[in-house]
């Protein structure tokens, strides 16, 4: 997710045709080491060039009318919570994922993280298919707007397959709706219950 171009890029006495990558986590050049946006100082659009401060100097992107929307979103980006639609005073449970920054972001934005009962949200660490079959009961505790959010490896490092995502998702009584980078190594498939399913009453949680 984020922004990509293909355009010069000038640093110092530096100048190149380069992929460029713009996302929450940082700025990233192809063949330079990623800038962190907490490290950038300041970003403005200036006769279609990016002007981008950081302590390593000036870093100016020449990418036309999309200038003015890049530094936009360096001042003002899209946290990873906004992009998976997580809302303030929602219920989120975690299960079998185990991630720090993520509680962390979590609770910053308001959502209140539970062990147990029905939730709005889950996210669901699958690091093998046969972890799939633990969908069901995510499925039991989400409620009937909610989503389920099957978080797994990407890349070389994938150990399951979105078609076996897809085939459990509908075991489970769920459909995938979309797929969301989560990381950089690792992407998240979003899973709802149908949405003729959904005036039905929850499935009975097993106690």
């Amino acid at each position: 997710m984020g922004l990509e171009a293909r355009c010069e890029v000038r640093c110092g006495d530096e100048r190149r045709v380069a992929g460029v990558h713009l996302d929450s986590t940082g700025l990233e050049v192809r063949g330079r080491s990623k800038l962190p946006l907490g490290r950038i100082r300041g970003a403005e659009a200036v006769g279609g060039e990016l002007r981008v401060r950081s302590d390593e100097g000036v870093l100016v992107l020449a990418l036309g009318a999309e200038a003015d929307r890049w530094a936009r979103f360096i001042a003002s980006p899209r946290t990873r919570i906004d992009k998976l639609g997580v809302k303030p005073g929602q219920r989120v449970a975690l299960v079998g994922l185990d991630d720090a920054e993520l509680r962390g972001e979590l609770r910053a934005a308001g959502v209140t993280i539970v062990g147990r009962g029905a939730v709005d949200v889950v996210f669901f660490w699958a690091g093998a298919e046969r972890d799939l079959a633990r969908l069901a009961a995510c499925r039991r505790r989400v409620e009937p707007n909610g989503a389920v959010w099957l978080v797994r490896d990407k890349g070389k490092a994938a150990t399951v397959k979105e078609s076996a995502v897809r085939a459990a998702a509908r075991a489970a009584g769920l459909v995938d709706v979309k797929v969301v980078a989560f990381s950089e190594t690792r992407s998240t498939d979003k899973l709802v219950v149908p949405v003729a399913a959904r005036g039905r009453a929850r499935p009975r949680m097993l106690p």
